[in-house]
């Protein structure tokens, strides 16, 4: 009897363990999937001249949702018109023959995700006519007196409904303009053998006139040469 009580007794106080097979362990989350990249806004179309480059930062043209950071390669169709390079973000291209092309971006994150980009290319000859344009606040004049500066001066050609006279001056050229005055617009244009040298010109409004022939003052009238 005493050693049955004993067996009972072991019995009694045995520490039971339960294995448990119902799925209740916590499970951890699964780290989210790379995303790729995404384009930005929309880089500017390029327009430059033979042997003339343009560069641009791209990397405010893309974005990556994961913070993940981003790598540039590009090229450019048809490589005749256009080269180009890239270092870091910025995106070189250089002119080579008139025409146009398209060059494509492209941003890739770590994993090899990509995005692009496609920017116009213009590529034009150095030489060829640039026009001088004013920009004033009179509505009513005939005719002005300008100034304009610059390396040289071939075959000035008025705008239409404008008529030119032309004087050689010391510099540059002293140009009458008659007619219906644009309070923006362009007064006529010259031939030069390099259109790259642009910035070089320059020039100013030194008379005017109502087209009832009363004198004006040019005031803020402003005179640009572009392409």
């Amino acid at each position: 009897m005493k050693r049955l009580a004993i067996v009972l007794l072991a019995a009694a106080t045995a520490t039971v363990t339960v294995y448990s097979c119902g799925g209740d362990e916590p499970v951890a989350p699964q780290p989210p999937a790379n995303r790729p990249p995404q384009g930005s806004g929309t880089i500017p179309a390029a327009r430059i001249l033979v042997d003339d480059v343009v560069t641009v930062d791209v990397s405010s043209y893309f974005s990556d949702p994961d913070g993940d950071r981003l790598s540039y390669t590009a090229t450019v169709s048809p490589s005749t018109v256009a080269s180009v390079t890239v270092s870091g973000s910025v995106v070189t291209i250089t002119g080579l023959t008139r025409g146009d092309a398209v060059a494509t971006v492209t941003a890739s994150d770590p994993a090899g995700l990509s995005a692009q980009q496609q920017v116009g290319v213009n590529v034009d000859d150095r030489f060829g006519y640039v026009n001088v344009n004013i920009r004033q606040s009179q509505r009513d004049w005939g005719a002005v007196v300008l100034f304009v500066v610059g390396p040289m001066f071939d075959s000035l050609q008025a705008a239409p409904d404008l008529t030119l006279y032309q004087v050689p001056a010391d510099g540059g050229v002293r140009v009458f303009v008659g007619g219906a005055i644009p309070e923006s617009g362009t007064l006529f244009r010259f031939w030069t053998d390099d259109r790259g040298r642009i910035r070089e010109y320059g020039g100013q409004v030194s008379e005017a006139a109502a087209r009832t022939y009363e004198q004006r003052s040019p005031g803020g009238a402003r005179i640009t040469v572009e392409r």
